[in-house]
């Protein structure tokens, strides 16, 4: 998954704590209507755009999705990563979701990462990354359809994004063959019905579900009115 583009935007914190063990929310299916013009996306979203000390330049293609390329520098100088998502508008606002080729191998689920999208200016964005405790609570209380996935991992063996790199371990403690000392647990909580989550999700309830006053601030680099 794109999950560590989220992470980059988060920043190092969270990007430790994913090492350490991590819960992340998905969907297998985005919510809300497609915005299909291109257009007001573009006005919107594209350009280049600072976040921490990274760039994001994103751009629209004719058919609405969106393509960004994440600039980081590194010890040993500058690292690129490609994505691509999808804006779709639900309740008048926006939501990204990051859209990839992966399924589940249970399943055959596709998983969408997805974050809302807000603006305090034409040149500031607002990032805002759901509360998982939120949706793991809803989903463990049957108020919202999904599932509870756990993975254990070796935290030695991760990779520069958070992922774990190491095969899953067993109860045992074993994997490769050799044992393990720590082991964290990777958990994901997974959306699967649609309608839940639209019903769910709602004006009055955002600033439980998502984290509204902590959100990543993105500043265009070229203003609007000079593009």
């Amino acid at each position: 998954m794109h999950r560590w583009m989220l992470m980059m935007l988060a920043g190092s914190v969270l990007l430790l704590t994913c090492a350490a063990g991590c819960e992340s929310v998905v969907t297998t299916e985005p919510f809300g209507e497609p915005v299909r013009d291109a257009d007001e996306l573009r006005e919107r979203l594209a350009g280049s755009w600072v976040v921490g000390d990274e760039v994001l330049h994103l751009r629209i293609e004719d058919n609405g999705e969106l393509h960004g390329a994440a600039l980081a520098t590194t010890d040993d100088g500058f690292t690129m990563h490609e994505w691509r998502a999808v804006i779709h508008d639900h309740d008048d606002q926006w939501y990204l979701f990051l859209t990839t080729d992966e399924v589940d191998d249970d399943t055959d689920d596709k998983h969408f990462d997805f974050l809302r999208v807000s603006f305090a200016s034409p040149d500031t964005m607002l990032f805002m990354l759901p509360d998982v405790r939120t949706f793991r609570e809803a989903v463990e209380a049957d108020r919202l359809a999904g599932e509870i996935q756990e993975r254990q991992f070796d935290p030695d063996q991760v990779d520069e994004h958070g992922e774990a790199v190491d095969e899953a371990i067993g109860t045992d403690g074993q994997t490769s063959g050799r044992s393990v000392r720590r082991r964290a647990v990777q958990r994901t909580i997974v959306l699967t019905d649609r309608p839940s989550l639209e019903s769910f999700i709602n004006s009055e309830e955002v600033g439980r579900q998502f984290h509204v006053d902590t959100p990543i601030v993105l500043r265009r680099l070229t203003p609007a009115r000079q593009r």
